[in-house]
């Protein structure tokens, strides 16, 4: 109802509906930053009973939406915020009466058709810590017409958040290294969990540098310069996890967004007029931009690299142990450490246009009422992905030996094919790489997106 939603503390209406218990598992842009590949990140949608965003049907006053994402999600945020009355759940056997794609439910957003007057919020904030500044504007009014016969509805929102790059040192709580882990005494029958809550914890299979994870050489890390040093694992150790030991050099969760940077503008317009004294006439436009930006944090390979005893880059050391043991090869993880963070910058444009008419009639003893519209809805959207490795061209650039007739380091590609452009890549090790590697093996990929939906809607009751 309206007092609930205008005395929730929200910037908007889907941080206080995913409140909701049955409503817990839907995406928020704080959730969401890390998603790449979906496009999700920024997105407000709504997971009934967690069972996925696409199977929730979410209405605007009982209409259908364009959806925001390309499995037609929902973005909440394009709500005209300060038009909306109450927000109804349906969920279980009643929700069948909306169709086959309400398969965990319906939530429908219903608007106050007959508000009338001015009223608009302006707002900011600032964490505890002065980071991560927002501010909202938000203006809506409606007026009747044609002595009351017609009304005019307009609302306008505009909203910014700075976001968090990287979780600062001041957030002590995320540099304790807790995590859900497998528990290293765990024997299947011996009465130990299997899972741990632990703090003190960290992957035992990737470093900053480069770790080796295979031969009698596992536990070498490569450090500052691809200076090669036996790892500490600490007592407690069950890989890819461990206890103790190195474990607060190994963290790298600061280096994600924890609150993407958010740049939103909406319009909305709504005029409806009363033909008889059972059939109205309405015609909805809408318009909102949605630009979110964030890091997604580091390139990790988890103990996938295959390293050649030939390699060019191979600490003196490391090579002679190889050659003298007939290891002709090994196996390591890493965050690479020399690459940038990897980050998203989505930008979407979501048009609505709607039109229909809704009444009442008396027939066969009683009285119905009915509805029908047309809707036209465009999205575009932008997904862009910045600073992410390209792994073909990783798989050659880190496939580094000497030139036999130069001895100058090269990828082994280029023995074969001199002009394949193939730049040779050090992933032992941090600070061991020019800007020209890096950028040899890293990409932008982007996808553009048009969603474009019509639908034709009627319905009696």
């Amino acid at each position: 109802g309206i007092e609930e939603l205008e005395a929730a503390p929200v910037e908007n209406l889907a941080d206080f509906v995913n409140e909701l218990p049955a409503l817990a598992g839907g995406d928020r842009p704080q959730g969401s930053a890390t998603s790449i590949s979906s496009g999700a990140a920024g997105v407000n949608a709504l997971n009934l009973r967690s069972l996925g965003n696409s199977r929730t049907l979410v209405l605007l006053d009982g209409q259908r939406n364009v959806g925001s994402l390309l499995n037609g999600s929902v973005d909440v945020n394009n709500f005209p915020q300060a038009l909306v009355q109450r927000v109804d759940v349906v969920t279980g056997g009643a929700s069948a009466a909306y169709g086959s794609d309400a398969v965990s439910g319906v939530v429908n957003f219903v608007l106050d058709k007959e508000f009338t007057g001015i009223k608009g919020t302006v707002d900011g904030g600032v964490t505890t810590y002065g980071d991560d500044r927002s501010w909202k504007v938000n203006i809506a009014g409606g007026t009747p017409f044609a002595n009351g016969r017609g009304h005019i509805l307009v609302n306008g929102e505009i909203a910014k958040r700075d976001g968090i790059f990287g979780v600062p040192k001041n957030r002590e709580w995320d540099f304790r290294g807790c995590y859900v882990i497998n528990n290293p005494a765990y024997v299947a029958g011996n009465g130990a969990p299997e899972r741990l809550l632990t703090c003190g914890a960290s992957l035992s299979t990737v470093t900053y540098g480069g770790i080796i994870t295979t031969t009698s050489l596992a536990g070498t890390t490569f450090g500052e310069g691809g200076v090669p040093r036996q790892f500490d694992y600490g007592d407690q150790r069950r890989d890819p996890w461990m206890i103790g030991g190195e474990w607060e050099s190994n963290q790298f969760l600061d280096r994600q967004t924890f609150d993407p940077a958010e740049n939103r503008q909406g319009f909305f317009s709504r005029v409806s007029y009363d033909v008889t004294e059972n059939i109205e006439l309405f015609a909805q436009t809408s318009w909102n931009h949605t630009r979110s930006r964030g890091v997604t944090g580091v390139q990790r390979d988890n103990g996938n690299i295959t390293i050649q005893a030939d390699n060019a880059f191979l600490p003196d050391e490391i090579a002679a142990r190889m050659q003298a043991e007939g290891i002709s090869s090994f196996r390591m993880g890493s965050v690479n450490g020399d690459l940038p963070l990897r980050k998203t910058d989505n930008d979407r444009h979501v048009t609505r246009y709607v039109v229909g008419a809704s009444g009442d009639v008396d027939a066969f003893g009683s009285n119905w009422s009915w509805d029908a519209y047309y809707q036209k809805g465009i999205s575009r959207v932008s997904e862009n992905a910045v600073d992410i490795t390209n792994n073909a061209r990783m798989a050659l650039a880190a496939d580094a030996v000497r030139d036999p007739n130069t001895g100058v380091i090269v990828c082994r590609s280029t023995l074969t094919d001199p002009n394949n452009g193939c730049i040779p890549f050090n992933r032992m090790g941090t600070g061991v790489n020019n800007q020209q590697a890096i950028d040899y093996i890293q990409d932008d990929p982007y996808r553009n997106q048009r969603c474009h939906r019509s639908i034709r809607i009627r319905r009696a009751v």
